[in-house]
């Protein structure tokens, strides 16, 4: 709700340190222009915009949200993704902002302490190195979002063909199948959906050979295939046949 989201933050401005938002909100993508309208309301303020990356940062593109929906924030969190499964997280953002944690800092006005037991380790780093190189190579995105666009697709396609209400949202290889006539916009109306058939489908789909989260998320990875899609969606096809 972009009107409503400008005025909060015009409102509070005077006592607003900073608004951090999910650019792809579990499964819900922003609707045109949120994103920027944040951006500008938070400039026009002086309010530190921080973006929570953990779920988009190295999946939605090289670049992450920033590049793909193109805003950009004052800072950044990156997880998951970064590091092809090992434990490792970062932080970034303007150096105005990122200096505030700087050693040299300390007892010369704005500082932040910022230290961690397993900070740079060399493990985690090194897997997180080896993970850039491969989303960094030519084609991974367009990959991504080739099996990404094939099996919402399909899916989409098999539940209206069998009568289903079924709606699969994402963007990028963030993907999630909800049950629900009316469409997603926030994630009220993703509660508001029949969990129940949801959980079945999922469930279904792991008896068939298929391993996903029942009523969650569907990520998708360079190690997916056109073929596989192809397999999930007879699969699939096969499951909502049964569902009442």
């Amino acid at each position: 709700d972009i009107d409503s989201a400008v005025k909060l933050i015009t409102r509070h401005s005077g006592d607003l340190a900073a608004v951090i938002v999910e650019p792809l909100q579990r499964a819900i993508p922003p609707v045109e222009g949120f994103l920027n309208a944040l951006r500008t309301a938070t400039d026009t303020h002086g309010v530190v915009l921080i973006m929570d990356e953990v779920v988009t940062g190295f999946r939605l593109a090289w670049g992450g949200a920033q590049e793909y929906y193109n805003v950009v924030p004052d800072l950044v969190v990156y997880g998951k993704t970064i590091s092809g499964g090992y434990p490792l997280a970062a932080v970034g953002g303007r150096t105005e902002i990122m200096k505030c944690a700087a050693p040299e800092q300390k007892g010369k006005g704005s500082y932040a302490f910022i230290s961690g037991t397993f900070n740079g380790n060399p493990i985690s780093c090194s897997a997180g190195l080896a993970t850039l190189e491969v989303l960094g190579q030519e084609g991974t995105y367009a990959h991504l979002r080739e099996v990404s666009v094939r099996l919402k697709d399909g899916l989409n396609q098999i539940g209206q063909n069998l009568g289903h209400p079924l709606q699969v949202i994402g963007d990028g290889p963030v993907l999630q199948p909800f049950f629900r006539e009316r469409p997603i916009l926030t994630h009220a109306d993703s509660q508001d959906s029949d969990f129940t058939k949801a959980n079945a489908f999922g469930l279904g789909m792991i008896r068939s050979g298929f391993f996903l989260n029942p009523a969650g998320k569907l990520y998708l990875s360079t190690a997916h295939t056109p073929a596989i899609v192809d397999q999930t969606l007879e699969a699939a096809e096969q499951v909502l046949t049964g569902l009442v």
